[in-house]
């Protein structure tokens, strides 16, 4: 049985101002064909098909003529929902996709508490394909009063425990979780980041399983050697994930307990780079990389420059982000002090404040605005006064 694991697709994202729709279905077109050209059996989709629970109307689009392909095709996909997804709206037409061979897994507990199956065959016999939605404890409570479930490890420990699998079969499971092995996960800046580690679940809560289709994190990597694996996003979606290469994962599954990957790497249409120095340094960089123009660039300068934006989005188009860096500063040289603040007007207190932050002089047009928002606080007083 040949599977492609998919995750983590975020259609509708936007990166730092950019909507990444063309760029999503540049990609798609790339996993499709790779799809057909492996004659994979099924494509599992494991998690934030969408980048929010509403996804605007092109990103549905987008996605209906994927899954229209891959169904015209001939090939299954079983999906579930992340949590960047409604899991509601995702499955709304689970039962008539049934007969379509797309398989949508509805929110966790909507036929009791043992987790969605599904059965494909081969030559091997049974492969049970299980799809558990993202979950969080408060969504399972209600079928376990007896168990006490402070953690997301306990919610995901009562839900496999509470699934009937036959280990003598081989059983494959989606999941869209934070779960953890011997050593901690590489994340990436694009991730929604729980803070305190109680999103996590230990990796030994799915041993029966033969293999787990991991989404939530976006670096492709194994938790479990040939187990456990996320396949992380076919995008870069933050420029934390610049050295990486994303790929596009097939497992194919033999006997019992047989188990191996194949990588497939993703061409984007656009890569991310950083470039950093001054500005005559960052324009030799540029004539230096003429592929650059292309890329989607965040822009750290080490020097005050004005007009900053418009300097650099002549050099690089897709200019995403800039940021300043005066490394040679002190605390002292970065700040106002108090001294420099006496006898000093607000307007130039704040002149000196943006360009310090911002390392370029404020335009005519945000000088007059901010001025504007300064002879305005003595009548809002007032008007406080009066209440």
């Amino acid at each position: 049985m040949k599977l492609m694991h998919l995750a983590d697709l975020h259609i509708g994202k936007r990166v730092n101002g950019y909507f990444m729709t063309d760029d999503q279905i540049d990609a798609l077109r790339q996993i499709e064909s790779l799809a057909k050209e492996q004659k994979v059996d099924a494509v599992l989709m494991a998690g934030d098909v969408y980048d929010r629970p509403v996804p605007p109307l092109q990103a549905v689009n987008v996605m209906d003529r994927f899954l229209t392909n891959l169904n015209d095709a001939g090939i299954e996909v079983f999906m579930i929902g992340g949590n960047h997804d409604s899991v509601v709206r995702l499955s709304f037409i689970s039962t008539i996709a049934e007969r379509q061979g797309l398989h949508i897994a509805r929110p966790y507990g909507s036929d009791g508490p043992e987790i969605e199956k599904h059965v494909l065959e081969d030559s091997h016999g049974k492969l049970n394909v299980y799809m558990l939605p993202f979950i969080a404890p408060s969504d399972v409570r209600r079928f376990f009063d007896d168990i006490e479930l402070g953690s997301y490890d306990d919610a995901a420990k009562a839900v496999v425990n509470a699934t009937n699998i036959d280990v003598s079969e081989r059983n494959v499971l989606l999941a869209h979780q934070l779960v953890v092995g011997s050593s901690d996960p590489e994340r990436c800046d694009s991730e929604e980041i729980n803070i305190g580690g109680l999103d996590m679940i230990n990796a030994s809560v799915f041993s029966n399983f033969d293999y787990v289709a991991l989404g939530h994190l976006h670096s492709p990597q194994w938790v479990v050697r040939n187990k456990i694996r996320y396949c992380g996003s076919p995008l870069k979606y933050s420029f934390s994930e610049i050295n990486q290469k994303k790929s596009i994962s097939i497992i194919n599954i033999g006997g019992k307990g047989e188990v191996s990957l194949e990588e497939h790497f993703i061409a984007p249409p656009h890569e991310m780079h950083e470039v950093r120095g001054t500005m005559r340094e960052i324009r030799e960089i540029a004539k230096e990389n003429p592929g650059y123009r292309d890329s989607y660039i965040r822009a750290v300068l080490t020097e005050s420059v004005s007009d900053a934006a418009s300097k650099l989005r002549d050099l690089f188009p897709y200019l995403m982000k800039i940021e300043y860096e005066f490394g040679g500063n002190s605390e002292g040289d970065t700040e106002l002090s108090h001294e420099r603040l006496q006898g000093t007007d607000p307007v130039g207190i704040f002149q000196e404040f943006f360009a310090k932050i911002n390392g370029a002089e404020m335009s005519d047009e945000e000088l007059a605005a901010f001025k504007n928002t300064v002879s305005e606080i003595p009548r809002m007083n007032r008007e406080d006064d009066d209440k």
